[in-house]
């Protein structure tokens, strides 16, 4: 609001602030209209997830069970088994909701023992 006050374009200001130049058009509407309190009544929830409870838990249940790579093929498994589907980017935030991450392969050189002897 600052910044829209001292002369800067809606774009400018969206531009600095990473925004859309609607959104900050938008803010700025809502501030003349209801001043800081008409900025706090901004109540964004996103959106509600595509599978039910009892989906999310038998995912998770499958992804214990089967290690996976890509999110492509998790996407796919959704897809076939429940008729969902997911962007790479709604899955990849599905995932993080139900506490799986990414976790890179590590390589083992092929000669090595992946089970070191510890006795000596």
């Amino acid at each position: 609001m600052l910044a829209l006050a001292e002369g800067f374009s809606p774009s400018q200001v969206a531009k600095i602030f990473l925004l859309d130049a609607d959104t900050v058009r938008r803010y700025f509407r809502l501030y003349k209209e209801g001043g800081i309190n008409g900025l706090l009544e901004i109540h964004y929830e996103g959106r509600h997830s595509f599978l039910t409870d009892q989906q999310k838990e038998e995912l998770k249940a499958h992804l214990r069970h089967n290690i996976y790579l890509e999110v492509k093929p998790i996407i796919e498994y959704v897809d076939q088994t429940f008729g969902v589907r997911y962007s790479v980017s709604g899955m990849t935030k599905l995932l993080h909701e139900l506490r799986f991450e990414y976790k890179k392969p590590k390589l083992v050189p092929s000669k090595a023992d992946p089970l070191p002897n510890k006795s000596g």
